[in-house]
Formats: structure tokens, sequence, C-alpha cells
């Protein structure tokens, strides 16, 4: 009579639940992040000023992916920013607030109370200094979502 050795079911399970929890958490960690996209209709996002002198252009798609999203192309001071067909490492000041914006066909317009708004923490941050505010983040639940121009804010450029 031969015997055999049974193997508890165990020792074989427990090793492939921890490799398929694993694996789903690599791929969750490292699946491509879309670009965030406001709802249709209207919305509140914060305000960042976007510091000219201090942010620096960047080569577009450096958290394109998989695990792009983990890559810090600005460093930790800076946010990594495209929009216009263009990449930047934002340095920002903010919040300074909330405004609304409205989201049509993909196109994000300001009312006017948000581009006073804008108008008014772009003046008051560069008071005494001589750096002049010319662009404006807009974050939406931590996610950057358009980028406004003061010199045109009734519009804003979608985040890429």
């Amino acid at each position: 009579m031969t015997t055999r050795t049974r193997v508890n079911p165990l020792v074989i399970w427990a090793p492939v639940s921890v490799a398929l929890l694993v694996a789903v958490f690599v791929a969750w960690i490292g699946w491509p992040v879309q670009p965030a996209r406001l709802p249709e209709g209207a919305s509140i996002v914060d305000v960042y000023l976007i510091s000219d002198e201090l942010s620096k252009p960047a080569e577009r798609g450096q958290t394109d992916g998989w695990f792009g999203g983990l890559g810090l192309p600005c460093g930790t001071d800076a946010w990594y920013v495209e929009a216009n067909n263009t990449a930047m490492c934002a340095v920002l000041d903010g919040p300074k607030g909330v405004v609304a914006v409205n989201t049509r066909d993909k196109q994000i317009s300001l009312p006017d109370a948000s581009q006073t708004a804008l108008k008014v923490w772009a003046t008051e941050a560069d008071a005494g200094t001589e750096q002049h505010t010319t662009r404006v983040l807009l974050v939406q639940d931590s996610t950057a979502v358009a980028v406004v121009a003061l010199a045109s804010p009734a519009t804003a450029a979608p985040v890429d």
C-alpha cells in the first residue's frame, strides 16, 4: 500500500491569494490616470495662483502610462500640469478661495463674479512685490481641472 502525502489546501491557497491581492494592488496603483473633468453645469472649484517666476516649463507626458502617476517630475514642491498642449511645473499660492464655474460641451466658463474674485486675489498677492500673477489653477477634490489666463478670465483651459 502506498501512501500519498496530502497537502493542506491552506498551504496552496494562502500564497495564491496573497499574490492575487498584490497583483490587483499593483494594477490599481499603476493604472494610467485620466484627466479630471468637471461635470456639465455649475461646479465649485478651489483657486490657486500660479507663481510665474517660480514655475518652469516641463516636458509633456511625464505622468502618462503605467506608474507615471507615481513619478514626481516636478519634485515635491510643484504641481505637474498639462494644459493648452504645454506642460509646466507650477508653484502654487493658495488656496485663495472658491469660485463657481460652468461647464458646457467640455468648455469651462467663469461668471463675472468669479472673474472679479480671481483678479482681486491676484492683485492682493502681487501688492508690494514685483510679481505679476498671470495664471490661476482651478482644483476640485485635490485634482487640477483647469488653468485660467488672467488676461482672458472668462474661459479656462481644461487640464489634459
